[in-house]
């Protein structure tokens, strides 16, 4: 019996070890570009992810959306691959807002019209130029700052699963020796 618990040990520290050194990695960003009306100079992006009410940001109204100098009255921001709503504002000083927009977490093009109703496309509008159409111009510089926002991880679920498929099975043995034992 003490053989099976020195066993059991070892292999639970193993994979216990294991799942420590699995790394967290970071999930993928995607764009959004937003086209605001010419009235908004600085327009604003809030984001987060529905139903749980995680915010991308630390306090509304969010962070202001970088000038797409290649695209005439469009903006970009970079958000974590678990945003599913966005709200574009007037900006950090305040002023009207989109109502909530559900999105899907890969690149999308919103307008947002005088009235604050929006469009939502996941194709470029024609005419627009693509950031790598941009690269390849050496006098100009394209830079994103996502330092504001959270790079969130996720460990490894097989890990998880094969730690309790592990751990069930050690049980599985030592239930099955001690009732043989007791025969």
């Amino acid at each position: 019996m003490k053989k099976v618990k020195r066993i059991g040990v070892i292999l639970l520290a193993l994979i216990m070890s294991f799942m420590l050194s699995v790394p967290a990695f970071a999930d993928e960003n995607f764009t959004v570009h937003a086209k605001a009306p010419t009235a908004w100079a600085e327009p604003g992006l809030w984001a987060w992810s529905a139903p749980d009410g995680t915010n991308v940001f630390d306090a509304w109204p969010g962070e202001k959306l970088t000038k797409d100098d290649a695209n005439e009255g469009w903006f970009t921001y970079e958000l974590p691959s678990w945003t599913n709503s966005i709200i574009v504002n007037e900006g950090i000083d305040g002023g009207g807002q989109t109502a909530d927009v559900s999105i899907e977490a890969k690149e999308l093009w919103i307008t947002v019209a005088d009235d604050f109703s929006t469009t939502v496309a996941y194709e470029a509008p024609d005419g627009f130029v693509a950031a790598a159409a941009v690269a390849t111009d050496t006098t100009a510089q394209a830079t994103t700052d996502t330092t504001s926002v959270p790079k969130t991880g996720s460990t490894d679920t097989y890990g998880l699963w094969l730690c309790l498929a592990a751990i069930s099975g050690i049980g599985f043995i030592v239930i099955k020796r001690r009732k043989a034992a007791l025969v």
